[in-house]
């Protein structure tokens, strides 16, 4: 058939119009069609070929690709990497302290199931086992016999550490009753060879026997200890640990208790078993003030030091000395916190408790250049008359009343220095109501730099006040020249409810001086209290 004729040209141009065929044109096109199915079928076979012939290339095609890919591998760098190149990558692949647990999904055991070669690379690094954290709980393990693999695999673990490499250990031993010893005793005899080569020991446990029981059979010269933390829950002390009479090197200690530290009988004979001379830094929770009046005063190389006093009540406050208290002088002492916690079962709304009048009495910090004072509710609060002259002060730091407006002004006299001044959720005291009409702050304070307030929901700030408290400072009326006070910075952490007035405060105050830095940050309320759970978990 001419496809190319004028007559089947004029017959398809019938699709313009609505015109039927006749009968030669319906002959034409059934002819014409039949022609161009056939042209199709011949068309499908030849793109069928086609096709298999393209699958048979793409397949050959892929097959060099993959070649390609092996050669690239084998010629990758990191096959040419020297392994002390591998070493650092490796150590850098380490999860955090407390995470090094006995786990196929972290390093370095995850290390050494890639290939033999990074296997052995992983097995011959011993800074990749010198730590490690063991979590045994009864309560969760099926039976003893779990209890004793993970003991035995730690041993393992620190085989591979090689015989100089100092270690850093951490174990938290959760018991029941009846099997309080045997973990503490199998954990020490397994890892009894490694003891002498610990640098940190980090153990937490319900028990304050499983403490002891670790520490007395282990053995008796820790001579690379450094720093030991020690958390413990219940349990009376049947006898005392004495492993760190021989922890010559130990620099760092951390006692943290979820409930007084008097409760587990630790006395002050207890407390003498650690070697407090040659510490310097200390983080003691919930302890007595009387224990602590005794241990501080022997701390003669401190340099950072939190102390969380508890058990205050009315019947431990007294004005009269329990014992004698020689003058000391902490020389080295930079950092110091107190936090003042009352007792769960005192009634914090009647301010039962309180700090006794001795407690710093006879101290003396010539380098002290960070305090912090904090109370809970409910107490009286420190006595700071007491204190001697901080000529080295230069960051203050008071929470919730914890000094009454004199004894602010007191620790102001003897900290002529203090450049950063911090208080939080005042209320009642009317500090700012003294420092701005009753004091000239810039003769108390004459180095403040920057002050922080914390004003919460529950926290009255009285505005006039502290307003004209930083106003005065750069005033005619102040003792210095309009725009020499050393104040450069206020920052205002408050919440929701008091940020409207705030923002104004930081308008006004900019532009009575402009080159003053305000800064307004508005906490959700949820955030107050996320954050005192926070500071008591601590």
């Amino acid at each position: 058939m001419d496809i190319d004729s004028e007559f089947l040209r004029e017959t398809l141009d019938l699709q313009e119009s609505n015109d039927p065929p006749n009968k030669s044109q319906i002959q034409v096109l059934e002819t014409f069609r039949v022609h161009c199915s056939d042209r199709i079928t011949s068309l499908d076979e030849e793109i069928s070929e086609l096709e298999t012939k393209l699958a048979n290339l793409t397949q050959i095609r892929n097959n060099w690709t993959s070649k390609v890919d092996i050669c690239t591998k084998i010629l990758s760098p990191i096959r040419h990497l020297p392994p002390e190149i591998i070493v650092e990558i490796f150590i850098h692949c380490l999860p955090g302290s407390r995470s090094r647990t006995l786990s196929r999904l972290k390093a370095p055991i995850l290390l050494c199931q890639i290939c033999s070669a990074w296997r052995g690379i992983a097995l011959g690094i011993s800074a990749l086992w010198e730590e490690l954290a063991v979590c045994i709980n009864y309560e969760t393990t099926d039976s003893g016999n779990t209890v004793i693999r993970h003991v035995m695999a730690a041993g393992e673990w620190f085989s591979r550490a090689g015989p100089d490499a100092l270690l850093n250990y951490s174990c938290d031993i959760h018991l029941s009753e009846e099997t309080c010893y045997e973990a503490p005793r199998i954990l020490s005899e397994v890892l009894l060879p490694y003891t002498r080569r610990c640098r940190t020991l980090d153990m937490s446990t319900w028990n304050v026997a499983d403490v002891q029981a670790f520490l007395n059979i282990s053995s008796d010269e820790i001579s690379h200890l450094k720093k030991a933390t020690l958390r413990f829950d219940i349990g009376e002390a049947e006898s005392t640990p004495t492993v760190f009479f021989s922890a010559p090197s130990l620099r760092q200690l951390s006692l943290m208790a979820f409930a007084s530290i008097s409760a587990f009988h630790l006395t002050i004979d207890y407390m003498a078993v650690f070697p407090w001379r040659q510490l310097t830094h200390i983080y003691i929770a919930a302890i007595p003030p009387l224990i602590w009046a005794d241990v501080f005063r022997q701390c003669h190389a401190l340099q950072e030091g939190t102390f969380v006093l508890q058990e205050i009540a009315s019947d431990h406050t007294t004005t009269e000395v329990p014992f004698k208290l020689t003058p000391t002088s902490l020389s080295q002492l930079l950092n110091l916190t107190i936090v003042c916690r009352h007792p769960a079962e005192h009634n914090t709304v009647s301010g039962l408790y309180e700090l006794p009048t001795w407690l710093f009495g006879g101290l003396d910090f010539p380098l002290l250049a960070k305090l912090n004072l904090s109370l809970e509710d409910g107490g009286k609060g420190f006595n700071a008359k007491p204190l001697p002259r901080l000529p080295s002060l230069r960051s203050l730091s008071i929470t919730n009343q914890a000094l009454s407006v004199d004894n602010i002004l007191t620790l102001f006299r003897v900290s002529p220095g203090i450049i950063e001044l911090e208080l939080k959720n005042y209320d009642k005291e009317r500090i700012f109501h003294a420092l701005a009409y009753e004091h000239d702050s810039e003769i108390l304070l004459p180095m403040l730099k920057k002050i922080t307030i914390h004003v919460n929901t529950s926290t009255f700030l009285p505005y006039q006040p502290f307003m004209h408290m930083v106003k005065s400072r750069f005033s005619v009326q102040s003792h210095v020249r309009p725009s020499l006070s050393s104040l450069r910075e206020v920052s205002l952490l408050v919440s929701k409810e008091w940020s409207s007035i705030f923002r104004f405060a930081k308008a006004e105050l900019q532009e009575h001086e402009p080159g003053l830095v305000v800064n307004l940050v508005v906490m959700p309320d949820a955030h107050w209290e996320k954050k005192r759970m926070e500071e008591y978990l601590e």
